[in-house]
């Protein structure tokens, strides 16, 4: 078995108390749904409002907006990619493991891609050069 992490962590920041982890959720939930209707040159203060909390907290949270769209990836991989790899990791056989992972990651591409489902927010940027720091 592999001794890789899947799971896209942040062990290097600081434990959040809990109505200030509240936030970062909404804030990203909230990036999430803007993105997906609006593209990703929607302004940081509709974010903010889709979220309910104000532009100070949003910015306390992501100075920046690739640091939100990484977030956002983020999350996105925690809840698609990363559950299949861990259960390819469990799987014996090789080739369903890899199948699995296949099978999920052509699953996000496609709903990606066609709009439906989850967003199109990784297409998204990569056609976006201004975000081009967030996918390397």
């Amino acid at each position: 078995m592999s001794c890789y992490t899947v799971r896209v962590t942040d062990a290097d920041q600081p434990k959040l108390r809990a109505d200030a982890a509240r936030n970062v959720r909404r804030i990203v939930d909230a990036a999430h749904a803007v993105f997906r209707r609006g593209g990703l040159n929607v302004p940081m203060e509709e974010i903010a409002a889709e979220a309910g909390l104000g532009i100070a907290t949003l910015y306390r949270r992501f100075p920046s907006k690739e640091e939100l769209v990484k977030a956002v990836l983020d999350q996105e991989f925690n809840d698609v990619i990363a559950p299949a790899l861990e259960r390819a990791q469990r799987e014996k056989d090789p080739r369903k493991a890899v199948g699995l992972v296949m099978e999920a990651g052509l699953s996000f591409a496609s709903q990606e891609h066609s709009g439906s489902g989850r967003d199109r927010t990784a297409a998204s940027i990569a056609g976006d050069r201004s975000f081009s720091g967030v996918l390397s």
